[in-house]
């Protein structure tokens, strides 16, 4: 209408004030849209439902209820709610578990000092970035009761494996008859490595206890923590390393030093390998 009344040069506003309306009775109310209206969703069934759902958990048997509420909209144009998948799966048995946490022994407090040397031990992991090359990670392993590096391994990978590699070394190092019968404790925190089945499972054939921290307690494996930070502190810190080959010659003869030359106040100012020598003498005699 407002355009015809422009062709016949009536304004609207006159127009308006003539016949006594406001003037937005002279525009269309809702403006015409290009695109086509989508189709309204048939409501579906519980039952015609439940067959599509089958058929989608054949093709997918690992997916939950999220994955195949899309698969529903994706590939059966379907469209429901998560809440209504859920409990159709549910009902149907279809629904994937919870994976088990594959935690052995989660500590809720510190087990108490140990009283000899190889009861005990702690592991970790810490990096340093190499510029140019990127991350070196180094895993090492403490005797709590002596402060000892007993086993580590230096690499461009943190995988189990490299993990593995450092408590091997541990086990050569202070058990090489075997760690069969010996009441040993490692320590770990709650990282992908230590809790991997590759991980849990060499360990539990070396007859060795597994004891978890709690989440977001370090101060459970305070000693490893410790050795970190003086690391760093004494040697990272104090470095650029221009090549990998230098970096891991340099930790390495740092660990030595550690290990055999600085004196703890812990110890009674002794050295790790005084300190493990002494015990030594002391269970011979």
């Amino acid at each position: 209408m407002a355009t015809q009344l422009r062709k016949d040069g009536i304004s609207i506003k006159d127009a308006a004030a003539i016949l006594g309306v406001p003037r937005s009775r002279f525009y269309p109310r809702h403006r015409k849209s290009n695109q086509t209206p989508k189709p309204k969703q048939s409501y579906v069934s519980d039952k015609e439902l439940s067959a599509t759902i089958k058929m989608a958990c054949n093709r997918y048997p690992l997916y939950g209820y999220r994955r195949i509420r899309v698969i529903l909209r994706r590939e059966f144009n379907i469209n429901v709610s998560q809440k209504r998948v859920n409990r159709v799966m549910n009902k149907l048995g279809l629904s994937q578990p919870r994976l088990k946490n594959r935690r052995i022994v989660q500590m809720k407090e510190r087990p108490g000092q140990p009283t000899k040397p190889n009861q005990i031990w702690e592991m970790d992991m810490t990096k340093t970035y190499l510029t140019g090359y990127g991350w070196l990670y180094i895993m090492a392993i403490i005797d709590r009761y002596d402060r000892s590096i007993v086993g580590y391994e230096i690499s461009s990978r943190s995988r189990t494996d490299e993990w593995l590699a450092a408590f091997d070394k541990a086990v050569k190092n202070r058990f090489p008859e075997g760690t069969r019968d010996q009441g040993l404790i490692l320590q770990v925190d709650n990282g992908c490595q230590p809790t991997s089945r590759k991980f849990v499972k060499e360990l539990s054939t070396s007859d060795i206890t597994l004891l978890y921290s709690a989440y977001a307690t370090p101060e459970h494996n305070a000693h490893i923590e410790r050795f970190f930070r003086t690391l760093k502190e004494e040697e990272l810190y104090y470095n650029l390393y221009e090549t990998y080959s230098e970096a891991i010659t340099s930790i390495e003869a740092y660990i030595d030093f550690y290990n055999n030359h600085r004196i703890h106040s812990a110890l009674g100012y002794l050295t790790p390998a005084e300190y493990y020598q002494q015990s030594i003498l002391q269970n011979v005699a």
